[in-house]
């Protein structure tokens, strides 16, 4: 009898000053962005590592891994195997503008820089700029 090992999913987590889902924080406050992932069976599987932000003006921007910074545009924050990777500060900022900004962290499984919503996994956590 030959036995089938389950694949287990990769569980991205992303947190907004240690908080899952929703804060709310004042003008020019600042918010820690962290992330983690347990690679579930997937440890060494080459992947697009995305860290992704929408503002409430609809725009999007990456963390660049290299400047330390958020960047205009989407484009993949890291590209090469998935390993643990236990909570890491990114990004301390107090530059949010009023409204809901909403911070994403996932990982696909095809590496090819392109966002394939068909193959990823990915956590988020919004963040309430509210008026003076």
């Amino acid at each position: 009898m030959s036995t089938r090992q389950e694949s287990i999913d990769p569980v991205p987590d992303i947190r907004a000053d240690g908080a899952d889902g929703s804060i709310t924080v004042s003008p020019g406050e600042t918010v820690g962005i962290s992330v983690s992932i347990d690679p579930g069976s997937h440890s060494r599987e080459n992947a697009d590592w995305w860290v992704a932000k929408s503002g409430p003006d609809g725009s999007y921007q990456y963390f660049d891994l290299i400047a330390g910074t958020m960047i205009q545009g989407l484009s993949p924050t890291y590209q090469g195997p998935l390993f643990s990777l236990g909570a890491t500060p990114l990004l301390n900022t107090s530059n949010l503008t009023t409204g809901t900004h909403t911070f994403y962290f996932g990982v696909d499984m095809k590496m090819n820089g392109s966002l394939d919503m068909d193959s990823i996994y990915f956590d988020w956590v919004s963040i309430n700029v509210t008026g003076p």
